[in-house]
């Protein structure tokens, strides 16, 4: 029998809309009315119209949430929205009768959980919830407006303060413009899910997201990113269906410029004719997927050691839409799907050296840490395709490497990721050939390889 997996209710999304605005006066007006003074009403109605929204967004009607204080304390805080006004908001919803949310399973601390993690409570939303909210659309859900589009955490993924001197930069200033152009631009844009309703601007709102600093990371992200390709396969832009070309092997072609001055790895003794980076003949029984995430996780990592860690945990499993995913994992999170490699750091040893011993040409870059440098080096990229596709009207959706477009840009979409590579990266961006995959709804997919050293740009 299939899990059910519950979400963890993030409080991100806001609402415009009369109902929304009308909830949002009752809970807040229901809160203060409990208080000898009253403050901040207006920032406390902002707060409650996130947390209705959010709360009506949650696919199904059931979610997790903790409301332990110190994760809303500015020291320990884990998320920008865990903030006192929403813990108290949140309480008082709990509290008001009759109930519009309920508790369905109380959370356990980790001192006494089994496995040493806690687990947040799950909530219900109830009837007289969605009651409120009747004629409320996807399409009304809006981005928090505080929100900002360029993010900064530190290592344990807990907010850091972006210095103003930084915000001055001419980086940040461009980044934050094109983010904020590229959004608005596909608000206007026609999107919407093959039956004809509107996708909810929430789900398309990006961020730039660095870890500790600015020169590390940089990718673009939203919650686009997280959508299986099929049902990002299945949107209509602007009535148009949606095709999507994925750069092929970014970073393992980024490595070979930068290291070896070329754009493929040359052809190999042992490997014939295949040049695929991914390509582990010996491991042949295993998805692409897997290959992938298991060596761009020896890019990734700085040390051998953290590499055969986090391989060793690798696990396949499959999404609801049948596509395989791997995952590695960190301390005691929960496992899911199948373990790659069941005698543990030995399969993980085996699977590196086979990788050495089959693919020279990247030894050097493994368990080098080059993978922070190449994500900074690829959000570069996306951030002037995004730039150029808003100038010519073309509506795009990145999820990392991959560009979701309407199908009859096609040509379009080519010439501007030949001409955008090229400018970005100079004479490293006019060597060889940048090699793409188009997709399509049906699953259909084909090659596609664009000549970098042509004189026409």
């Amino acid at each position: 029998m299939k899990t059910i997996e519950i979400p963890n209710l993030r409080i991100r999304a806001y609402s415009e809309h009369s109902e929304v605005y009308q909830f949002a006066e009752y809970l807040v007006d229901d809160y203060l009315a409990t208080k000898e003074r009253v403050r901040d009403r207006n920032q406390y109605l902002l707060t409650a119209r996130k947390l209705i929204a959010s709360i009506w967004l949650v696919e199904g009607d059931l979610f997790k949430f903790t409301t332990k204080d110190e994760y809303f304390s500015k020291k320990k805080r884990k998320q920008v929205w865990m903030t006192k006004k929403v813990l108290k908001l949140f309480r008082h919803l709990k509290s008001i009768e009759p109930k519009l949310i309920n508790v369905v399973v109380k959370g356990v601390p980790p001192d006494v959980s089994k496995s040493g993690r806690g687990l947040n409570t799950v909530y219900s939303r109830a009837f007289i919830f969605t009651q409120r909210l009747k004629s409320l659309k996807e399409a009304d859900i809006l981005p928090d407006p505080e929100l900002e589009v360029i993010e900064l955490k530190d290592e344990d993924k807990k907010p850091l303060p972006i210095p103003s001197e930084e915000r001055e930069q001419e980086w940040f200033i461009r980044s934050t413009e094109v983010l904020n152009k590229h959004f608005e631009f596909l608000r206007n844009s026609n999107l919407t899910y093959s039956d004809g309703s509107r996708i909810a601007p929430l789900h398309y709102f990006y961020q730039r997201k660095f870890k500790l600093d600015f020169l590390s990371g940089g990718r673009w992200y939203s919650d686009f990113n997280l959508w299986s390709k099929k049902k990002r396969l299945g949107i209509l832009l602007n009535n148009e269906s949606a095709l999507s070309i994925d750069i092929s092997q970014l970073h393992p072609s980024l490595i070979m410029r930068l290291y070896h001055h070329q754009s493929d790895e040359p052809i190999g003794l042992m490997r014939g004719e295949l040049k695929d980076a991914y390509d582990m003949p010996k491991y042949d029984y295993l998805p692409r997927v897997v290959h992938k995430k298991l060596i761009n996780t020896m890019f990734n990592s700085i040390t051998q050691e953290s590499a055969l860690k986090s391989i060793m945990t690798a696990h396949l499993d499959v999404n609801e839409d049948g596509e395989y995913v791997c995952n590695t994992y960190k301390g005691k999170q929960k496992r899911k799907g199948e373990k790659i490699f069941k005698d543990n750091m030995k399969g993980a040893r085996e699977y590196m050296s086979y990788f050495k011993f089959i693919h020279p040409y990247y030894s050097e870059a493994i368990c080098s840490g080059i993978g922070i440098k190449l994500q900074h080096m690829d959000s570069r990229l996306v951030t002037n395709i995004i730039d150029v596709a808003t100038t010519i009207n073309l509506p795009i959706l990145p999820v990392h490497d991959e560009f979701v477009f309407p199908e009859k840009r096609l040509e379009d979409i080519e010439e501007l990721l030949r001409r955008v590579f090229q400018i970005t990266y100079g004479a490293l961006g006019q060597i060889g050939t940048l090699n793409c995959k188009l997709s399509d709804k049906n699953g259909d997919e084909k090659e596609i390889s664009l000549n970098l050293e042509s004189s026409s740009h």
